[in-house]
């Protein structure tokens, strides 16, 4: 049997890669390794944030916003209009919208008179 890489992906489950020797994670999950790749680059890339489609894409982008915030790649106002949006985002999926119909059937029965 071998070691496992100790990371854990954002969804919960652990990475089941091999270890490098000696090492607690695998090559990819090695800490600095991503750090160690940026320095040699002058040009910025543009924040890249995952499709907001569930809770855990949420937190993921709210992680990378203030990962960026601590690394200076983005403003404080471009962080607060992303955080913003990102708190816009998880209100929606908190409370999901009714339907059309149930909307339009609602307001007309309010408005008619019962006899």
């Amino acid at each position: 049997m071998y070691p496992e890489c100790r990371h854990i992906m954002p969804n919960g489950a652990k990475c089941h890669s091999p270890a490098m020797r000696g090492m607690a994670y695998c090559y990819f999950h090695t800490p600095g390794r991503r750090s160690a790749q940026g320095q040699g680059r002058a040009q910025k890339k543009p924040l890249k944030l995952p499709v907001l489609d569930d809770r855990t894409a949420i937190q993921i982008a709210v992680t990378q916003v203030l990962n960026a915030i601590g690394s200076s790649k983005i403003s404080r106002r471009s962080a607060g209009q992303l955080l913003y949006g990102l708190q816009i985002a998880s209100e929606v999926l908190r409370r999901p919208g009714r339907r059309p119909a149930e909307e339009h059937s609602r307001h007309s029965s309010a408005q008619s008179p019962v006899p």
